[in-house]
């Protein structure tokens, strides 16, 4: 399982077409900031703009199209449903349980 991001995580990685390693810091928020190694000033994306770059894959729901983050908001959602219903029949489980 994946871990909650408490603090920036920095990785150097090779970016095509840059001369020397790039620093890619990932924040918690989910920017991104990228600088060359050695070096004070970078760049920083928001995690939205990030998102919103995406390219949507051609087998998404036609709603979707061209639409990332509302794509990410509503499979987040979907998610969160299916969470709720697992929990919901654990707890019904363990009433029916204590009632034995």
């Amino acid at each position: 399982m994946p871990a909650k991001l408490e603090k920036p995580l920095q990785r150097i990685v090779k970016i095509y077409g840059v001369e020397g390693p790039v620093v890619l810091t990932v924040h918690p928020d989910g920017s991104l900031g990228f600088k060359a190694k050695g070096t004070k000033v970078g760049l920083l994306i928001g995690g939205v703009q990030v998102v919103q770059a995406c390219p949507v894959p051609n087998n998404l729901p036609a709603k979707f199209g061209g639409r990332p983050y509302e794509f990410l908001q509503y499979q987040a959602q979907e998610q969160q449903k299916r969470n709720t219903k697992k929990l919901q029949g654990k707890i019904a489980k363990e009433i029916e349980e204590e009632n034995r």
